[in-house]
């Protein structure tokens, strides 16, 4: 008989330990997605800064732009984010002159920006080109780039425009360099014009403000040492066209 207890408490042991591994293992991961959402939260309360910014103004210039996105001080307040840009929806029948107005555009800088251009280059009815972006300096690949020359973002700057909240894309390679990310991107609409409908939202179609995210900057600011458990790994995962997608691990 005293054998048998011996053996029933070591098993009611066991399974005792085990199960508050489990209950602290569960408690942990709902704590972190917490940490990852409110942060987002954060950024995403941002773009709505920005998005006001435009529906407070008949338009927003690119110095502007540059003031409003420097008066954030993203290092301190927002980490992780590589940049805010203003994504300008241009229409093929369009796109000469708008190519013109940013090589002309002397606002931010008196040299202007005579090597501008759409790209990479595709001839299409539509493009969604990255017309304002800070900071500058360390960026200057993304100025131009069409956003809709790929599906995933594509696929985000539908899902914001037919929706009017907020879109973030599935995992991408950020350009011109070879880091991961992601972007969230916030539609715009002209002022004065309905878009409670999605065909009036698509016909009146501004542009985008996003934030581009550096996975491994982003994920790193939300996982500080105090934060994040030491005897957890931890794998972050996307999802893209039903497809999960693994952005980095910990």
């Amino acid at each position: 008989m005293l054998l048998i207890l011996s053996l029933y408490s070591w098993h009611y042991i066991k399974k005792s330990v085990h199960e508050r591994s489990e209950l602290k293992f569960e408690s942990e991961c709902d704590r972190i997605a917490d940490l990852i959402e409110d942060r987002l939260a954060l950024y995403v309360n941002g773009l709505y800064g920005a998005q006001a910014l435009f529906a407070s103004s008949h338009s927003v210039e690119r110095n502007e732009w540059h003031t409003y996105v420097e008066s954030q001080h993203l290092e301190e307040r927002y980490p992780g984010i590589a940049a805010l840009r203003y994504v300008e929806y241009v229409k093929a029948s369009d796109k000469e002159a708008f190519v013109e107005s940013v090589k002309k555009d002397t606002s931010a800088n008196l040299s202007g920006y005579p090597d501008f251009t759409i790209h990479p280059p595709t001839e299409k009815p539509e493009y969604f080109a990255s017309k304002y972006v800070e900071p500058y300096h360390g960026n200057e690949k993304m100025l131009g780039l069409d956003l809709g020359y790929e599906p995933v973002r594509m696929a985000a700057l539908e899902g914001a425009r037919d929706s009017g909240e907020p879109q973030a894309t599935g995992k991408i390679t950020l350009s011109g360099e070879k880091s991961l990310g992601f972007q969230i991107f916030l539609p715009v609409y002209r002022n004065g014009i309905p878009h409670g409908t999605i065909q009036e939202k698509k016909e009146a179609l501004e542009g985008y403000v996003d934030a581009v995210f550096r996975a491994a900057d982003f994920f790193s600011s939300v996982f500080d040492k105090e934060k994040f458990p030491s005897d957890i790994d931890c794998e972050v995962f996307g999802r893209s066209f039903d497809k999960r997608e693994s952005f980095v691990r910990f």
